[in-house]
């Protein structure tokens, strides 16, 4: 039989989920909405398992300090650094078990972070998987607007310019990791955010539907044969 055609009745049987060995990138800034991007292009609908930094974040820190406005941490008592250590030491956790299941994945958080956004690229391409990135772009004036909205998770607004400054400036560096496999969502106010989510979605859609990679298929025909790689 030929590897193809094992693919076919190996799903039609149900043994895999069918998006197996799918993943996508959904970043952008702290103010840019992934969670809600997440939400209207229906990536969990696919079967994806969603590894999320920000919300492990948010998490972690309601466990030792009594605030989650981060103006008001001061960090000279080393509240932010060891919270983002144990935060990627989680989410690295749940990536390697969904990644030794080869499960689909949505992996949110922020672009400015491309070394880890590069670091799971690789793991993930090593293995297989066929990957997709989103850039949730909002614009300066609507970054800090939402800024001082979101009162509870505030930054300074100097601090907030630096960041959105810091994370428009690595959509190059994602484009030379992803190739054509790149896309931007432009959430800032005044946009038709329903147009650019439905054009995104059919992106999505034929990106998902593609045939998996080659090292995944020979997975797939490992695991029916018994033989374990």
């Amino acid at each position: 039989m030929k590897l193809n055609e094992l693919i076919h009745e190996v799903f039609a049987a149900g043994q895999y989920d069918p998006n197996i060995f799918k993943a996508i990138f959904i970043v952008g800034g702290s103010e840019a909405s992934k969670s809600y991007m997440i939400d209207k292009l229906a990536l969990t609908s696919y079967g994806l398992k969603l590894v999320e930094t920000d919300a492990a974040f948010i998490d972690v820190l309601k466990k030792i300090t009594d605030t989650l406005n981060l103006a008001h941490i001061n960090d000279a008592v080393g509240i932010i650094g060891p919270v983002s250590k144990k935060v990627k030491d989680i989410t690295c956790r749940s990536l390697d078990r969904y990644i030794e299941g080869r499960m689909g994945l949505i992996i949110s958080g922020t672009a400015s972070d491309i070394s880890t956004i590069k670091k799971h690229y690789t793991q993930l391409k090593e293995v297989g998987y066929d990957q997709y990135v989103i850039f949730v772009n909002t614009n300066l004036e609507t970054t800090l607007k939402w800024n001082t909205a979101n009162a509870a998770q505030s930054i300074p607004e100097d601090i907030a310019v630096i960041k959105w400054h810091r994370h428009s400036s690595q959509m190059g560096m994602l484009f030379s990791v992803f190739g054509n496999k790149y896309g931007i969502i432009d959430n800032s106010e005044g946009v038709d955010i329903t147009k650019n989510i439905q054009n995104a979605q059919i992106t999505v859609t034929r990106w998902i539907n593609a045939p998996l990679t080659y090292v995944a298929k020979l997975w797939i025909q490992e695991m029916v044969s018994g033989k374990k790689l």
